[in-house]
């Protein structure tokens, strides 16, 4: 049997309608890991939502865009000055 909602409508197995297609592709398709994966110092700002940050800034506190931006690019410097890159 069906479930139904409260509203008496038959409940559909996925709320999106590409679930399906998604899933697929998911699982049985190749896929290549997020580029962040080879930088360590990227995943590090990954990481700490760096640019999550700014956005709080800006929403919720107020800042400028400038401003914020300016902030996280400082931080960015910051997390990939502890990485260098070696040259071969």
């Amino acid at each position: 049997m069906r479930q139904r909602d409260a509203g008496g409508h038959v409940a559909e197995h996925h709320a999106h309608p590409s679930a399906d297609a998604d899933t697929k592709q998911w699982l049985f398709s190749p896929t290549l890991p997020y580029y962040y994966i080879y930088n360590p110092a990227y995943a590090e700002v990954w990481t700490e939502h760096v640019w999550n940050q700014a956005f709080h800034d800006i929403v919720n506190s107020g800042a400028e865009l400038e401003q914020a931006a300016n902030k996280a690019l400082k931080r960015i410097e910051k997390i990939f000055a502890k990485y260098p890159i070696e040259q071969a």
